[in-house]
Parts: structure tokens; C-alpha cells; sequence
């Protein structure tokens, strides 16, 4: 790209990302109505994948899959390949490449995924990004393709602009970055109540504490920042044979919180996905990133019949007389009154991390399953349930020899986190934790398992210990079926 490579210069962090994954792209396709290819045996390539961490662990949770991620930096795809072989994934290709000349021709992929790449580049690059999954993408396939979007980034936009003159005269990336930090404080700091900034600070102040250096410095220090409206590109993919369907995130599926003409305002936008998003855009004003899904205009999926979900849940509940509160991990927060979806949530929540079908808890609740799954449409827009489109690969009880794959236990012989088999980030700091996951491999009796341990800890522990070990773990999702 002609300018040095700051993804090589400073890592970006490696991050799991819940909605990367076939399964979450197939669900969110289903529920705007297509069905995209059987997760279990389909394609996929991420395009700008880092250290392909997220493909990893697709491939972990099915491995009947065919996976290929591409970055241009060499270091982090040097991490991914490390780590791929010593999970025993070498099937898995990951390989640095650039978006500019990558192939066109060559077998196509049933899932393409593009996570915050398209608004942190040059506009030739966005334009050869869209191209690229035009020219990949198969018959039938959806393409995920996230970006910051206006106008509710347009105060970062303008931060954006401000900081890179503001740190213009710093070659050392660490410095540049603690000014940034520094001027963004100032900024916050001096604001007026009136101001139209006050908000947007105010936010990034609150979470800069928990910014890695990684993250902050490519996300506000990035020499390319284009944020665009859903419209935009929209047209954008358009010119290319690509047609936008829906958000990953599904937050275009409800108009939670409009009032009447809100309500109003949105019917006129008719039947146009773009219409749609950019209307709620404008009316909430708080939608920064999207998750855009893409399908061809040409060969887009099937229509979705009686295609089966799933759906698991993590939110802190409280009863109060005659209702509910459900509060997501981000503070969202639903109240139920009705008697029937207060027994559907609670029966989701009694799964403990596992995943129950619309049909299942509709049995619960005593309606309908299509009833049941409006419901949990609505929560899972809302960021309270998560759908999902394929087999559960975890198990909630292991087998007589408990197995946890071995991608998760090469994550947690080399550091304090791995992914699980459903696409999240699992913290284990405890030693023993990490040396009893570590042993889990499929070859060892819980009597064996109780010896290893006695043996590695140098002291005794028992059946009871093992048992307890497991029924802690086993929620956290890393036990293999």
C-alpha cells in the first residue's frame, strides 16, 4: 500500500468476535429470511484475519468445514500458523495476502467475513474489498462486511482528523499514542454542556482505561479513517452485484423505543434494507459500527422454511411483582410481564449455556413455536439471546473421557485465555484450571484425570474434585461432543 505497515509495527490485539462465525451469519441470514449453506460442511474465508484466531476456532467446533484467512500483516499470520499447528489444524490455510491483488478467480466460499476492514482504508482498497468478495463469493453464499457508520461516527470522524494533526510531529508509535490519549482528556475536559462533542467524549473517556494500546492506536490513530453511511455503501456494494440484506447484529429487526411517527417515518421507508437501516440510523443516532450482510443480487440464498434455530442465553435476571427485567452484558434491559415468557426466558437461563430451539421452549411456555420465536428475535436484537444456525458442538456433561479440543488447550499452555466452541473469550488465570483443561484430552478416565492432577499438584485429589472441576467448566463451553 505504499506506506509502512502499522499492523506489523504495533499488534493488534487478538480478539474474539461472537457474530465472526458461519453459525452466527447463517442465524442472522435466517431470521432477515434466506438460509445460507449447512454450517457444518460449508466454506468460509475471512479477509483481513489477523492471526485467524476466529477461524481457528470454527474449524475447532467443526471441523467438516473447509477455512481460509488472509492478512496483510506477516506477524500476525505468523502467530495464526504457529497456533494452528499446534492445535493439530493444519487444514485450516491462513497466509498473508493483500485485498489489492489477492485472486479473483479460484474456488468460491460460502461465508465471507471482512470485520473492520472496509472504513480503515484506503477508498481503492474498500472498493477492491467489495470486489473481492463479488469474485468469491458462491451461489447462495452471505458475506459479512462490519464498518463504522454515519452519522453516529461522525464526532469520531472529526476526533479522527483532529488527533492525526495533533500527533503528526510524533515518530515513535508509543508517543503518539500517549498524546492521543492525553488530547482526547483535554478535549473531554473542556467541553460545554451545549456541546455536540460532550456525549461522544464523554463515552470514549469512560472506556479508554480498558483500550489495549493495540486497539486505540489502529482504531483513532489509523492513517485511514472513512466511516460511511448504511446508504453509502449500500451503493457502494451495489456497484458490484451485492446486495445488503440485514445486520448481523439484527439490530434493524425492531423499532424498540420509537414512538408513533418514529414508528411512522420507518414504515415509509418501504421494503429497501438501505431505506431501513439509514431511517432507524438517523432516529437513534447511536448506531456506530454495523455488521452489514451481503448476499449476491445475482445467486442469493434460498428462502428460509422452517430452517431450525437454536438459542442460548447470558443476562442477570430480577423479579419484581408481576414482571421480569432481563439486563444483557451491555445494560440493555427488557421487562416481561407475561407469565408465558417469563417461564421461555427462565427455561433458556435452566439450560445452563446450553441452547434450546424456539419449539422447545415454546412447550415451556405453553404457546406456539412461532410465537416463540418472535419473542426471541426481538431479545436476540437486543443483545439478551444469541441465535444459532448448527449443531451444538460443546457438551453441558462430558463423556466417560472428557475431552477439550486442542486448539483450547494450546491457547492455555501458552497464555491465560482461549476460544471457545461457541465464538467467545475464555478467561482462566488459576493454574490448576489451566493444567486440568490441559489434561482433558480425550484419552483419560475421570479416575485418571484425579491422578494426573494428584501427580501435577502434588497432592491428593479426589473423584469429587474432578466432578466439580468439570460442572465449573463445562458452562464456559470447552468440552468437546
Amino acid at each position: 500500500m505504499g506506506e509502512r505497515f502499522a499492523y506489523d509495527e504495533v499488534a493488534y490485539p487478538s480478539t474474539v468476535i461472537d457474530l465472526l462465525s458461519a453459525d452466527r451469519i447463517r442465524a442472522a441470514g435466517i431470521l432477515h429470511g434466506v438460509a445460507g449453506a449447512r454450517v457444518e460442511t460449508a466454506s468460509v474465508l475471512e479477509i483481513g484475519c489477523g492471526d485467524g484466531v476466529n477461524l481457528l476456532g470454527a474449524a475447532a467446533a467443526e471441523p467438516g468445514g473447509r477455512y481460509a484467512g488472509f492478512d496483510l500483516s506477516d506477524r500476525a499470520v505468523a502467530r495464526g500458523v504457529a497456533l494452528r499447528d499446534a492445535a493439530g489444524l493444519a487444514d485450516v490455510d491462513l497466509h498473508a495476502g493483500d485485498i489489492l491483488t489477492y485472486p479473483r478467480a479460484g474456488p468460491r466460499f460460502d461465508y465471507i467475513m471482512a470485520h473492520g476492514v472496509y472504513a480503515w482504508v484506503q477508498t481503492a482498497v474498500a472498493d477492491a474489498l467489495l470486489a473481492l468478495i463479488a469474485a468469491r463469493l458462491a451461489d447462495g453464499g452471505i458475506a459479512y462486511v462490519s464498518f463504522d457508520c454515519l452519522p453516529a461516527s461522525a464526532p469520531k470522524q472529526a476526533l479522527h482528523a483532529f488527533l492525526a494533526k495533533q500527533t503528526a510531529g510524533f515518530i515513535d508509535d508509543a508517543t503518539r499514542e500517549s498524546r492521543a490519549r492525553e488530547t482526547i482528556a483535554t478535549l473531554a475536559a473542556n467541553q460545554h454542556e451545549g456541546s455536540s462533542m460532550k456525549a461522544a467524549l464523554d463515552e470514549i473517556v469512560a472506556r479508554l482505561d480498558g483500550f489495549s494500546s493495540g486497539y486505540f492506536f489502529h482504531d483513532y490513530l489509523s492513517p485511514h479513517y472513512h466511516p460511511a453511511s448504511v446508504k453509502d455503501f449500500s451503493k457502494a456494494a451495489a456497484r458490484y452485484g451485492l446486495k445488503l440484506i440485514g445486520d448481523a447484529g439484527l439490530s434493524d429487526l425492531v423499532d424498540e423505543g420509537l414512538d408513533a411517527p418514529a414508528k411512522a417515518l420507518l414504515a415509509g421507508a418501504g421494503e429497501d434494507t438501505a431505506d431501513r437501516f439509514h431511517t432507524l440510523d438517523m432516529l437513534r443516532g447511536s448506531r456506530m459500527f454495523r455488521r452489514a450482510l451481503l448476499v449476491r443480487a445475482d445467486a442469493p440464498p434460498p428462502r428460509a422454511v422452517g430452517d431450525a434455530l437454536t438459542f442460548s442465553v447470558i443476562c442477570d435476571r430480577a423479579a419484581g411483582v408481576g414482571y421480569v427485567d432481563f439486563t444483557g452484558e451491555d445494560g440493555t434491559q427488557v421487562r416481561l410481564r407475561q407469565p408465558q415468557w417469563m417461564a421461555a426466558m427462565d427455561a433458556l437461563r435452566d439450560a445452563s449455556a446450553g441452547e434450546c430451539s424456539a419449539g422447545d421452549l415454546a412447550a415451556r411456555a405453553g404457546t406456539n413455536p412461532a410465537t416463540a420465536l418472535a419473542l426471541m428475535t426481538r431479545l436476540a436484537a437486543l443483545g439478551l439471546v444469541t441465535p444459532h444456525a448448527s449443531r451444538q458442538p460443546f457438551v453441558l456433561q462430558p463423556g466417560s473421557m472428557p475431552l477439550v479440543p486442542q486448539l483450547i488447550r494450546a491457547q492455555l499452555a501458552a497464555g491465560d485465555w482461549a476460544i471457545a466452541l461457541r465464538p467467545a473469550r475464555v478467561r482462566v488465570d488459576v493454574e490448576p484450571t489451566r493444567i486440568f483443561l490441559g489434561l482433558c484430552d480425550g484419552t483419560r478416565t475421570r479416575e485418571a484425570l484425579a491422578a494426573a492432577m494428584s501427580s501435577a499438584l502434588g497432592a491428593p485429589v479426589g473423584l469429587d474434585l474432578i466432578e466439580a472441576a468439570i460442572a465449573e467448566n463445562a458452562p464456559r463451553r470447552v468440552f468437546a461432543a
